[in-house]
């Protein structure tokens, strides 16, 4: 890791608090990065995203043809790239899903930072709830949810039972399996996908 874990999450914490938005759209316009959505692809190994920076001002594009919550993830992602300062040259093709590329991890842990609290994983935790559960709980990828135990046992939660390993490449499985959350187990029924 180039960047501690305690300082992804200093610096996400201090972004939550500051400017207090959990829309992913509002927040980037809050940190001046201009984000557009177009068609980039509709095959699995299509680019799902990019940041970039021109002329001194932060782009992010994400690709309108994916399903909305992997625009949601991508863009949270990105988000992760700029506000880490990754020289976006830097993010090429081939650096894109290494499993060794510390920028990618960086920014995969930036996102689930931002997108899961530590007290939701420990109230969920509390009620004896599986890895599985928690993330059908807090309607997160299982991948993005191991990146946050990882995040949170590395701060010294070790109790968190995770079992998958953290892959930078994560998000290039798309399109993602669809997975009914049941109303027997006590959540809303919604689409969401593994």
């Amino acid at each position: 890791m180039h960047m501690p874990i305690k300082n992804i999450c200093d610096l996400t914490e201090k972004i939550k608090t500051t400017y207090q938005e959990k829309d992913l759209k509002r927040l980037a316009r809050c940190l001046d990065i201009v984000v557009a959505y177009r068609p980039l692809g509709k095959k699995p190994a299509a680019c799902k995203g990019f940041y970039i920076v021109i002329n001194k001002i932060k782009h992010i594009t994400i690709n309108c043809n994916l399903h909305e919550d992997d625009q949601h993830i991508i863009l949270s992602h990105e988000i992760g790239h700029a506000v880490l300062d990754h020289k976006a040259d830097e993010l090429k093709d081939f650096h894109l899903f290494d499993a060794s590329n510390y920028m990618e991890i960086e920014a995969n842990l930036f996102s689930a930072e931002l997108q899961i609290s530590d007290d939701d994983v420990i109230e969920n935790a509390t009620y004896g709830y599986s890895f599985w559960d928690i993330a059908r709980a807090l309607y997160v990828y299982p991948e993005l949810l191991a990146y946050k135990f990882y995040s949170m046992q590395n701060r010294g939660y070790n109790k968190l039972n995770n079992p998958i390993n953290v892959k930078s490449d994560f998000l290039k499985s798309t399109p993602r399996q669809r997975l009914q959350v049941a109303e027997t187990d006590g959540f809303y029924e919604r689409e969401w996908y593994l």
